[in-house]
């Protein structure tokens, strides 16, 4: 029996070894020709730390020439005809594409040259929908709203959303019919991985595991430890930030913003990590002050490892955590408040140990790898 031929479409390597990796992994086994087209890397840091992972597994993957930041009209358009040609030469069964950048790419030749079935991830819309927009990002999120309706003409097509906001975006648009919306919480996580991480009252780190992004809220993240070292005096807890700070994107910060920061308050930078384990085991309390997510992985990583989260009551990050539960919300771009969140757990052993209990439990039932490979696996077998 001939075996289905499923690609998938991602903006670079690192999201997809660690986001997509054990999807792919797992329709391999299920019989299915898998192959992966990325784009250039937007992180060298990154890149380098999943090269090597990649270098195990057989799978073809093929790097563009494109990256998700890239606005060039020009540069966009000689990828489109690049990925057009191979496609044509590949003739998929299924095309699984995910994020921006390569949904528009990805959808646009589906469209054009009629590929058999498109699954469409919504994993995050990015920094054109957060924050104050200007004239040109305007402009964008039309063109990319205009595009995106195009695509989603597809006749035989399922879209996966990892919140109900999202949901919501794509069926008010007209997108997508009900009945072709998946529901998935994030990517998912290896709950065996974190079975072993005991919760320690103890430990006293404030981490923040993120790409070192403003619309990540990593300033709002400095600002609220300085408030708090200012106002509780000989406060011993730490606030560390681990993640890629050689990110292109519009929203990352300069080096000399980070230099400002660096060494005060108790505040540590450390470079992306690819195995955060050791790090929620040594943690307290996980915060992230994100304006606006898919559903964010270090979080549900934080729930499965049993740490108390404060994240930010918009989209995505608010389903990621039980308030009052799990976790705490604070109101975004919002230093202020999210002291007081992170304050209300460091002053408070019995909230934590409370929360770290919930957390395992909401992360069993909400986040296991295991049943976001199975929605994915129905999808393809579902495919014609």
């Amino acid at each position: 029996m001939k075996k289905k031929k499923l690609v998938f479409l991602i903006n670079d390597l690192p999201f997809f070894m660690s986001h997509r990796l054990p999807i792919a992994l797992n329709a391999v086994k299920n019989g299915y020709d898998v192959r992966i087209f990325t784009g250039q890397p937007a992180s060298v840091q990154m890149y380098n730390s999943y090269k090597n992972i990649n270098n195990k597994f057989n799978f073809p993957i093929t790097e563009l020439n494109f990256k998700s930041s890239d606005l060039n009209l020009f540069n966009n358009f000689y990828v489109f005809i690049k990925i057009l040609n191979t496609f044509k030469k590949i003739n998929p069964d299924i095309l699984h594409v995910v994020s921006m950048k390569s949904i528009i790419l990805g959808g646009m030749i589906a469209r054009l040259i009629n590929i058999k079935f498109l699954v469409i991830s919504f994993s995050g819309f990015g920094y054109l929908f957060t924050g104050k927009k200007t004239f040109f990002e305007r402009i964008l999120i039309f063109l990319f709203l205009f595009l995106l309706k195009i695509i989603c003409k597809h006749k035989n097509k399922k879209i996966i959303c990892q919140n109900f906001v999202d949901k919501t975006f794509v069926l008010k648009n007209g997108l997508a019919k009900n009945k072709e919306i998946i529901f998935i919480k994030g990517s998912g996580v290896d709950l065996k991985l974190y079975k072993k991480i005991k919760y320690n009252i103890n430990n006293n780190v404030v981490l923040m595991p993120s790409r070192l992004l403003k619309n990540k809220g990593v300033i709002d993240f400095f600002e609220a430890a300085k408030i708090i070292y200012e106002n509780e005096k000989g406060i011993k807890w730490k606030f560390i930030v681990i993640g890629a700070s050689d990110y292109e994107n519009p929203s990352a910060i300069t080096s000399d913003e980070l230099n400002k920061w660096t060494n005060k308050y108790n505040i540590e930078i450390i470079n992306h990590n690819v195995d955060l384990r050791s790090f929620y085991s040594s943690s307290g309390i996980v915060c992230l002050p994100s304006h606006r997510e898919g559903m964010p992985k270090s979080v549900i990583e934080a729930a499965a490892s049993g740490i108390p989260v404060v994240t930010t009551d918009t989209v995505g990050c608010q389903e990621s955590i039980i308030p009052g539960k799990t976790g705490e919300l604070a109101n975004v771009n919002d230093p202020q408040d999210l002291a007081v969140k992170i304050m209300s757990l460091i002053s408070n052993n019995k909230k934590r140990m409370l929360y770290s209990i919930a957390a395992k439990e909401f992360a069993k039932k909400n986040f296991d790898l295991n049943s976001v490979i199975e929605k994915h696996m129905q999808i393809y077998h579902n495919s014609s």
